[in-house]
């Protein structure tokens, strides 16, 4: 996955998919925000709700809310 991740970073199902690795890998919610910075303006606005989604269920409360954030910002 990493390795995926590394060769096409902004592919959405890829970068959601890293996501959910790194959530099972147990990262600290920082990492999420960083990767989310990072990602900002590239990942469409539907992929970046589902990761919202999956970052709230997963009890990272301020990731999903800079990814719900972000999701809304990029669909204006």
């Amino acid at each position: 996955m990493r390795e995926a991740s590394r060769l096409r970073p902004y592919d959405p199902e890829i970068w959601l998919a890293r996501i959910i690795v790194e959530a099972k890998d147990e990262q600290p919610q920082e990492w999420f925000l960083e990767y989310l910075e990072g990602s900002k303006g590239k990942i469409a606005p539907a992929t970046m709700a589902r990761a919202g989604d999956y970052l709230f269920r997963g009890g990272k409360i301020a990731a999903a809310s800079e990814a719900a954030r972000q999701s809304i910002d990029s669909g204006r």
